[in-house]
């Protein structure tokens, strides 16, 4: 469970971390794979040399064994497959947690609300979050994917979606606290910024491999920040087929802000 109240843009940026040496990893699966391809061959042997009726408790047991070797087989050779995947996105960009996601914050006294904000870039940059206390803190993990308060993360990837539902939890019991049982709380986010051209650049790049899982992290601007709190630089991540993110990019929105509407001409 996310600490309520981090640097969670930040903790998000700082997790950044290339992705290894895979070479050894695979080296394990192709011989494991090796070993259970001689295993299945050494049954298929052992089956042609039953060939009476009697004997058919044994092949039973030998295709059992020969069909849950070829599962495994399979289940390695997907692995290998992700692993190749992954180091490809690797050494393009970092992987990062995206815990921080379900991480909540409070603005101002009594006023919680998500730590960060989420948006597809191909978005309209809006979204808002509704929902009744005892509904959320009534509804099991399971349930809650099923539930009304999903219908506003139903577009998210997975390894999203779960983080905010997670985030929903812990609101939940925060305003618990401070309007009870049956309190209803709304929450409007909106991205009003600007994203630079080389972001762009960079995102346009992007979609040839996240396609549309392409997302905006920033601190939800329309709270009151207590003071003495920067707003961080707001991220674009992306999603692979794999439920990784991975970071693409990061800029300051106020600083580009201020060059287009305030430079001399």
């Amino acid at each position: 469970m996310q600490s309520v109240g981090v640097d969670a843009l930040t903790e998000i940026k700082n997790s950044a971390s290339e992705v290894g040496v895979v070479d050894g990893e695979i080296s394990k699966l192709e011989s494991e794979i090796i070993k259970r391809e001689i295993e299945i061959s050494q049954c298929r042997s052992l089956r042609e040399t039953l060939t009476l009726g009697v004997e058919s408790d044994v092949r039973k047991k030998l295709n059992y064994h020969i069909n849950t070797n070829r599962s495994v087989i399979e289940e390695l050779k997907s692995a290998i497959k992700q692993i190749n995947y992954e180091a490809g996105l690797g050494s393009m960009y970092h992987k990062i947690n995206l815990n921080p996601l379900s991480a909540i914050k409070e603005y101002s006294k009594g006023e919680w609300a998500p730590a960060l904000s989420v948006y597809n870039v191909n978005g309209d940059g809006e979204s808002h979050l509704e929902f009744k206390v005892s509904n959320i803190l009534h509804t099991g993990e399971s349930r809650l994917f099923k539930g009304e308060a999903d219908k506003f993360f139903t577009k998210l990837p997975v390894a999203i979606r779960c983080l905010r539902l997670e985030m929903l939890r812990l609101l939940a019991l925060k305003y618990y606290k401070l309007i009870g049982y049956d309190g209803h709380v709304r929450f409007q986010f909106k991205f009003s910024g600007m994203v630079p051209p080389s972001v762009k650049t960079e995102i346009e790049k992007a979609e040839k491999l996240f396609k549309d899982n392409i997302f905006l992290v920033q601190e939800p601007s329309e709270f009151t920040v207590t003071v003495g709190n920067i707003p961080k630089d707001p991220l674009i991540i992306g999603i692979d087929q794999y439920e990784n993110a991975y970071l693409i990019d990061s800029f300051d929105e106020t600083n580009l802000e201020m060059s287009m509407f305030f430079t001399k001409p």
